[in-house]
């Protein structure tokens, strides 16, 4: 009974690659991001044969998904692709888990620092139409800007020296609003803190760069921040879900919110002064968006490959310490090959976005209950997708 199955399952493999893969793999990354399932019944035929003959790999990453929820209360949406296929795509736990509101995965998420890549590939987009150049000085687009020396690739590969902004607006901000992206440009030439180090001589994390970025953005894209990624980004690949906080798309969404543990039961994390800024966190987007845009990262629909390449390669310091960060995602080889990704986490949210370039596979995990556990669950998966059988 054992050999037929295989034999069914081998021949309908064979029927698989006849229909579903004429194309090599990855062919898909020709076509546009919105149109790669075809038509409906096309998405249909194809999800079935995916759904069949990875049914193994698929059972394992559920088994491995309600394992977490059940041991460690895990809450979240989670997106495993395969060689550009989705074999799994589903929700555990609750969008409330006070109101015990069913959790789908047409819930968005704060994607916290995995923002950062949309911020770089914005401002790559503007250096593709000739707005600006990586080599320009943020004084360029704000002359009141008291750092001198500071460029826009120094922002994106975090070589800037710029002091934690969360820090000034905790103590120096005076008004009752929370402040944005606007203020803290202001704030920044107001009270002129130290660098914490020459700006291009060394290598530290930094959400204030990705900040001034939304700010330049704005203003070489003559637009909001908000409205220049809806209109160079979001709306080209019908990522219908995805927005950036306080803009009018997130008023029609399926919003989470931040939760974290209290006893048995979760306590909303309330709003902080440092939440209207954007650039470093801000966007909200769901799985499926996020996708769209795994997808549309293998064509030049939103951008050039040229410049995606650079968007992927390690900084080099001083021509000889290599920073595993490229502009706007991070980077690591593994054994099979090169891992281009980025986590997130602000009040509640543990985001992670991972590309395995040479399989053409991801993995995403949205989470919103402060649980810190998207390691484990990515390692689990990454044995099922690339090391079992």
């Amino acid at each position: 009974m054992i050999l037929i199955k295989k034999n069914i399952k081998i021949l309908f493999a064979l029927i698989l690659l006849t229909v579903v893969f004429i194309l090599p793999i990855g062919s898909t990354n020709k076509y546009k991001a919105s149109d790669i399932h075809g038509s409906e019944l096309d998405k249909i035929n194809s999800q079935s044969f995916i759904q069949l003959i990875y049914q193994d790999k698929i059972e394992k990453i559920d088994s491995a998904l309600r394992e977490k929820e059940k041991k460690y209360r895990f809450q979240g949406n989670v997106l495993v692709n395969y060689h550009g296929h989705i074999l799994y795509n589903n929700s555990s736990g609750f969008a409330d888990p006070i109101k015990k509101t069913k959790l789908t995965p047409q819930h968005s998420f704060q994607l916290a620092s995995v923002s950062k890549q949309f911020t770089a590939i914005a401002i790559l987009i503007l250096k593709q139409k000739g707005s600006l150049t990586l080599k320009d000085s943020v004084t360029k687009f704000y002359p009141d800007f008291p750092y001198k020396n500071i460029t826009i690739e120094m922002l994106l590969n975090h070589t800037s020296g710029l002091p934690n902004y969360m820090w000034l607006l905790e103590h120096k901000w005076d008004k009752k609003r929370a402040p944005d992206n606007k203020d803290l440009i202001k704030l920044l030439a107001k009270h002129k803190l130290s660098l914490y180090f020459k700006p291009g001589s060394r290598y530290n994390y930094s959400n204030t760069g990705y900040a001034v970025l939304a700010s330049i953005i704005e203003k070489a894209g003559h637009k909001s921040y908000a409205e220049f990624l809806n209109d160079n980004i979001f709306e080209p690949l019908n990522m219908n879900q995805t927005f950036v906080d306080g803009s009018p798309q997130s008023l029609n969404t399926k919003k989470t919110e931040g939760f974290r543990r209290w006893g048995y039961s979760y306590r909303t994390i309330p709003n902080t002064i440092n939440d209207n800024i954007v650039g470093d966190k801000g966007i909200y987007s769901t799985t499926s968006d996020l996708f769209k845009w795994d997808q549309a990262l293998y064509s030049e629909e939103i951008i050039s490959q040229a410049l995606l390449k650079k968007a992927f390669t390690p900084l080099v310091l001083h021509d000889k310490y290599t920073i595993k960060y490229g502009l706007g995602f991070r980077i690591k080889n593994a054994e099979d090959g090169k891992v281009v990704y980025h986590n997130g986490r602000w009040n509640g949210y543990r985001t992670s976005f991972h590309r395995y370039l040479n399989d053409s596979s991801s993995i995403i995990i949205l989470n919103h209950t402060s649980k810190s556990i998207n390691s484990r669950i990515i390692k689990d998966i990454e044995k099922i997708l690339f090391t079992e059988t």
